[in-house]
Formats: structure tokens, C-alpha cells, sequence
């Protein structure tokens, strides 16, 4: 399956973003970014994510790289959105779901607003 860098750096990122900006640990943002890379057979990859932002370099043949700079300005708490990211993640490991359709859903949870249940500590 050939892929572009470019499509696969938007929906990595998108990712990232929807992890980091709810909640999600750095390193699970970091291993999203790997699981997900890894999975399209990416020759490189390599990933930093702090609480205020992250950064990818891929590349796909060992020769060319291409690389994301993403800046979190907003956070929140919202572990239904980790776990549906989670989801999307397997579905492109198993390829049971293509690039496009993986961005689609991803935008889906980015969009979606919170269902209004909130958490406060006493």
C-alpha cells in the first residue's frame, strides 16, 4: 500500500493532539505517534511530546525527512477521546482501516463536543 508522507503526518498528528489536549500522558502521545508509524512500515521515526507541544520526524524510505512541529494550547479532561484515538490506532495497525478513513474519524473525535459530565475535586 503506498502511502504519503504527508497524509500519514496529518493523521499522526491529529492524534497527538486530541491525546495531549485531553489529558493523555506524554508518553502515550509518543507511543501513539510509534504505533502508528510503525504499522505503515515507516523506515524512521522518531518523536518528543511535552505537555505544551510535540514534534515528529518520519521517513518513509530512509532518505527524505518529514517533520511536524504542534503546539497544545488547550487542555482538558476527557478519557473517552484518548480511548476512541486508542481505537483508531489498532484499526490502522490491523489495516482494517485506510489513511483517509483514519483522518475522518480522527476529526470526528477532535469536533466532538464533551457530553457535559465534569469532575471536580473537593
Amino acid at each position: 500500500m503506498e502511502i504519503s508522507a504527508n497524509n500519514l503526518l496529518k493523521v499522526i498528528k491529529l492524534a497527538a493532539q486530541i491525546i495531549l489536549e485531553n489529558g493523555g500522558e506524554t508518553y502515550r502521545a509518543e507511543e501513539t505517534i510509534k504505533f502508528i508509524a510503525r504499522s505503515f512500515d515507516v523506515n524512521e521515526i522518531e518523536s518528543i511530546a511535552t505537555p505544551t507541544g510535540f514534534y515528529i520526524t518520519l521517513s518513509l524510505d530512509g532518505n527524505e525527512n518529514n517533520t511536524l512541529v504542534k503546539r497544545i494550547r488547550k487542555r482538558t479532561i476527557n478519557l473517552q477521546k484518548i480511548n476512541d484515538v486508542n481505537q483508531v490506532s489498532r484499526q490502522l495497525s490491523e489495516h482494517s482501516i485506510t489513511l483517509d478513513k483514519a483522518l475522518e474519524k480522527l476529526q470526528e473525535i477532535y469536533q466532538r463536543k464533551d457530553s457535559g459530565i465534569k469532575y471536580s475535586v473537593l
